[in-house]
Formats: C-alpha cells, sequence, structure tokens
C-alpha cells in the first residue's frame, strides 16, 4: 500500500472485496483509509509499521460475515503459537465469532480465501482453518506459511457497530508477546438501510 504524500499523509481507497470467488459469498465493496502506523517490540508476528486499514460492511440483522483482511507473517526463526485475539473498541450490538486460523498452503479453494463478506465461515475453508488458540504460525519461508485470520461477526439488532483494532496474544517458547494490527470493522445493520458510502461514514 502506498502512503499518502499530503500533510495529512491520509487517503481514501475503494477496494473490492473479493467475495465473488466464493461460492457461497457476494462481494462487496469495502472503503479503506490507510495511514501509515503500528509498533515495535510486538515479536516475530509484531505489525510494526503496518498501514491503518478501515473496512465496512452493511449486512442484514442476525446474518453472520467475515473478515479476512487481517495476515500474519512470522518474521523470527521459531514457531509462533497464537493464544487469542482481541478486539480494541468493540462496540455493543457486535457478536465475535470465532476467530479461526487458515495457512494459506492448506487454502484449495478459488481465489482469496475471504476479504469482508457475508457467511461465515467462508465455504471453502471448512476443513482447513482451526480455532486461533493453539494455532501455530511457522516461519515466514514462503507465501504458503502465511497465515490468514478469518473474524466472524454477527449484528445482533438494527445500528452501525465496529471495532478499531485487533490484538493478537501469542508466544514463543516461554516468552509471551502481544502485537495489535490496525485493522478496524464497521458493520451496518439492515443490509437495505446502508449504501457501503453511508456505512462507511460510520467508521471509528
Amino acid at each position: 500500500m502506498v502512503e499518502s504524500a499530503s500533510a495529512s499523509r491520509r487517503r481514501r481507497l475503494t477496494l473490492v472485496a473479493a467475495g465473488a470467488a466464493l461460492a457461497a459469498a457476494v462481494a462487496v465493496i469495502a472503503v479503506v483509509l490507510i495511514h501509515m502506523g503500528g509498533e515495535d517490540g510486538e515479536g516475530p508476528l509484531g505489525c510494526g509499521g503496518c498501514d491503518y486499514i478501515f473496512t465496512s460492511l452493511p449486512i442484514d440483522v442476525g446474518h453472520p460475515g467475515t473478515n479476512g483482511v487481517p495476515m500474519l507473517l512470522n518474521h523470527g526463526s521459531e514457531d509462533a503459537t497464537l493464544d487469542a485475539v482481541t478486539f480494541e473498541g468493540l462496540t455493543r450490538g457486535l457478536d465475535i465469532l470465532g476467530p479461526l486460523a487458515l495457512r494459506i498452503g492448506d487454502y484449495v479453494g478459488p481465489g482469496e480465501a475471504a476479504g469482508v463478506i457475508r457467511g461465515y465461515p467462508p465455504q471453502h475453508t471448512r476443513g482447513d482453518a482451526r480455532p486461533v488458540s493453539g494455532f501455530v504460525v511457522h516461519p515466514y519461508r514462503n507465501r504458503d506459511e502465511a497465515v490468514e485470520l478469518l473474524i466472524g461477526f454477527r449484528p445482533r439488532r438494527a445500528g452501525a457497530f465496529s471495532y478499531r483494532s485487533l490484538v493478537v496474544h501469542y508466544h514463543v517458547g516461554a516468552h509471551g508477546y502481544v502485537a495489535r494490527y490496525p485493522i478496524s470493522l464497521t458493520i451496518c445493520a439492515p443490509f437495505a438501510a446502508y449504501t457501503a458510502e453511508s456505512c462507511a461514514a460510520h467508521e471509528p
């Protein structure tokens, strides 16, 4: 992603989620706002220097969806074991499902496993995606070792709901780490009441 050269160092882009590649999913437009960020000292899965990514999706009340944007790369020399994923700024009314972890080399479905799509878990990941707790992220030597987080969500009532960022808790041997990923999600319900643009206006 390209950092903006403007004074505010922000620019807004639109990208089309690759949900159409999944038989049971619907492609949607996610609005992405980019700004350089991140922190050091987060260990080999750290996201230092990561871009801020803001995604949004209209969906019906009680219907599940998936945020498959977060990708983990182990830049160390030892296996990292995931413990949990927590969410900063999670608003009431939005249930989190899972999350699941998927090693890219184990995925044999068409296209990408998920972007931001309706439906959870993505149809072609069943049997390959595993619960986050205890999932091992191997040192990154090629694309196959990348791990995609599949974060399920479901709005309980009408309105706009969100989380600001996600936090990955993991350990390497006896050493625990916490890595923050500045990837937010805004969900708007019901689907008929929002466009992609009007839902994006509620981003945190």
